[in-house]
Formats: structure tokens, C-alpha cells, sequence
């Protein structure tokens, strides 16, 4: 590299730009060319070198050794410099740095600047440079460290929430199990006690939920509990269960003009039935909204929250679905698969509106709409009934 060269960089570099055509013909004297290959070290941690490099061209690993193996802190390319640290502080090498593409780099031998006396006034020139970029780079790595530490709080909160979360739901879903048992011991009162079981469960579960959501340090609209936006989710919702309604109904006209056992059944459920199924329409439509909260805004959110990579909310949906669809079969297969089916359009609605209105509004209208005005629980006992179950 020849002398107008160096002196070309060195009026370029952000070290040295600052210094006048003289100043850089005084530092001359005090620079080092240098070449260095691929995998070669520049220096080793606790070397006694004091050189400056300014790197010319190519790129270098910052490398520090942590339990007898390096890691890397950092990567140094053109325009950069590094190993001031050792003649400001006047200790020994910090770290060691590793070329990771041919490099070719000037050195600057600060004590031996800073020895001379005709040029002293150059010497503080630079060493303030110096203080000033040590400087900017420690605000950046404080911030850049604080940032990390966000990082680490924000995980632990997120693993402390899903761990809390996935706590209540392994036990409550124990007991869940357990509790339906009595539907076989009575089976007299198989309704009443399911009615009873399936309500105080509900409950259970969503109060262990909203503790949880309560004391995960997250707003509550992260969980989807807010009245933003309350009037378009709700069209939005109504509008997107339409097809979902109509293809029910097309289901079970084509079932009961095809299926022997469903023949004779009518499309919708007579005024009378429906009046005597009052009392189970209201619970329902007071547990719907409860399922939702537990199953999208509790279990889906916090799998969502948790999970890693470009799938994590489909998988977040499948998950959710899957534990809540286990607890439907302990009424009947068919309604595990339809809780399953629909569950997977009201996660994708959910992460769509963020919100629990949508969700609440859809599950209330398709349930109510398929169970009770289409009857579906009646196509389910004559084909079960059909099995001899």
C-alpha cells in the first residue's frame, strides 16, 4: 500500500478524517501495513500488544473465551477499528480477534506516538477521537444489552404465564375427567348431572384462567378482552358464520333424505321442542362465551405467546382445539368432531380480530343454530341409538 493510499484511507476513515494533511504526514512515520489470512489471528486474550488497527479491507471476529471455548462478541469490518482498549487502559489484550475474510489493515503504535514529544499535540487528537468512539460504542452496547435483558425478562415472564397456564389446565382437565364419571354411576339424571358438571367446570375454568391472565403482566387486550373495534367484529363475525350455518343445514337435509335412520326427521326443530329446551339454550349461550374466554383468549394466546417460529399460530389453534376437543368427547364423539372443526375457524377468526367479541358471537349463534334449531342432538341419539350405544 502505497504512502498516498494510506493517506487517502486514512482522510476517509472516521478515526482519523478529522486531522489535517500535516497530521496525517506526522502519523506516518508511527504506521504499520499489514496482511492478514483467512483463520489467522490478529491477537490472542492477554497478548501484551498494544497495536491500533484500522481495518482497510475484509472482515474479523471479536472472540473471547468462555469455559476453554471462544465465543464471539462481535464482528469488525472495513472502515472499523479495534484493540485500543489495551493502550487505554493499559492492560493486556481483552480478547482475541480472528480474520473471518482476508483482511488488510494498518496499525498505529499509540505508545510509541504518545513517547514522542513533537508530536504530542497529534497524539491527544487522536486518543480523544478515541475516548469519543469508545464512548458511542459503550451507549451501544448498554443499549444493546438492556435490549437483550428486555428479551430475557420478556421470555421468563412468557415461560412463567404458559407454564401457570398449562398447571391449570393438566388439573382441571383431571378433574373434568373424573367429575363426568358420575354421569355413569347415575345415569338417571345423566342430563341434570352433565348440565351441573359441565357448568360448575366452565366456571372453574375460567376463573383459573382469568387469574392466570390477571397475574401474567400482560393487558388484557393481549388476551383479546376489549371492546375496541366492538361493532365491526361483531358484523364481521355474523357474516363470516353465515356459510358456516347454511352448510349445516345442507348437511342435515341431505342426511335425513339419504340415511334410513334419520328419515321422517324435519329440518328444523318443532316450537315446542325448543320451548322445552329453553333452559338448556340459556346455558349454553352463558357457557359459550366462557369456552371462548378459556380456549381463545386463555389457552390459544398463551400457546401463540410461547411458541417459536413462522407456524406458532396455527399451531397455537390446533393445540387449543385439540385440548378442548378431549373434553367434548366425555358427551359424544360427534360432538368432539364438530367442537374440533368449528374451534379451528373461530382460532383463525380470533387471530384475525384479536378480539373475544367475534369468537363469542359466532360460537353463540352456530351452536345455538346447529344444536337446538337444526337439532342436531337428535340425528346424534338416533344414530347412536342405530349402534345399540
Amino acid at each position: 500500500m502505497e504512502r498516498v493510499d494510506i493517506i487517502a484511507f486514512l482522510r476517509q476513515n472516521e478515526l482519523t478524517k478529522g486531522l489535517s494533511l500535516q497530521e496525517l504526514e506526522e502519523l506516518i512515520p508511527f504506521i504499520q501495513f499489514n496482511n492478514f489470512n483467512l483463520n489467522e489471528m490478529v491477537f490472542n486474550e492477554g497478548d501484551a500488544s498494544r497495536e491500533l488497527f484500522l481495518v482497510v479491507k475484509g472482515k474479523l471476529a471479536v472472540l473471547r473465551k468462555v469455559e476453554e471455548r471462544f465465543e464471539r462478541f462481535g464482528i469488525i469490518s472495513e472502515g472499523q477499528f479495534f484493540g485500543e482498549m489495551a493502550h487505554l487502559e493499559n492492560e493486556k489484550r481483552s480478547a482475541s480477534v480472528q480474520v473471518l475474510e482476508p483482511v488488510t489493515a494498518i496499525s498505529i503504535n499509540l505508545d510509541k506516538l504518545q513517547a514522542t514529544e513533537n508530536v504530542k499535540p497529534l497524539y491527544f487528537k487522536i486518543v480523544t477521537q478515541l475516548a469519543k468512539k469508545v464512548s458511542g460504542n459503550l451507549r451501544r452496547t448498554d443499549q444493546t444489552l438492556i435490549e437483550s435483558l428486555k428479551d430475557k425478562l420478556s421470555f421468563m415472564q412468557t415461560h412463567r404465564h404458559t407454564s401457570d397456564m398449562l398447571i391449570h389446565v393438566i388439573v382441571l382437565v383431571a378433574i373434568w375427567f373424573n367429575l363426568f364419571d358420575l354421569t355413569v354411576w347415575f345415569p338417571t339424571y345423566r342430563q341434570t348431572i352433565d348440565m351441573i358438571v359441565t357448568g360448575a367446570l366452565f366456571l372453574a375454568f375460567s376463573t383459573s384462567t382469568f387469574y392466570v391472565i390477571w397475574t401474567s403482566g400482560y393487558p388484557l387486550a393481549f388476551f383479546g378482552l376489549t371492546f375496541k373495534n366492538w361493532f365491526r367484529v361483531s358484523v364481521e363475525a355474523i357474516l363470516y358464520s353465515l356459510p358456516i350455518m347454511l352448510l349445516f343445514a345442507v348437511l342435515k337435509w341431505v342426511l335425513i333424505h339419504n340415511v334410513d335412520i334419520f328419515s321422517g326427521q324435519t329440518l328444523f326443530a318443532k316450537p315446542e321442542k325448543l320451548k322445552e329446551l329453553a333452559g338448556f339454550i340459556g346455558v349454553y349461550i352463558v357457557l359459550a362465551p366462557l369456552q371462548e374466554f378459556v380456549a381463545r383468549g386463555g389457552i390459544q394466546t398463551s400457546f401463540r405467546n410461547f411458541f417459536q417460529g413462522p407456524n406458532r399460530v396455527i399451531a397455537a389453534i390446533v393445540i387449543s382445539n385439540l385440548i378442548f376437543q378431549m373434553l367434548h368427547t366425555t358427551k359424544d364423539p360427534w360432538i368432539a368432531i364438530a367442537s374440533l372443526i368449528c374451534g379451528f375457524f373461530w382460532g383463525m377468526l380470533f387471530e384475525t380480530q384479536k378480539s373475544l367479541i367475534g369468537v363469542i358471537i359466532s360460537h353463540v349463534i352456530i351452536g345455538t343454530w346447529g344444536f337446538f334449531i337444526l337439532d342436531f342432538d337428535t340425528l346424534i341419539r338416533l344414530f347412536d341409538a342405530s349402534r345399540g350405544i
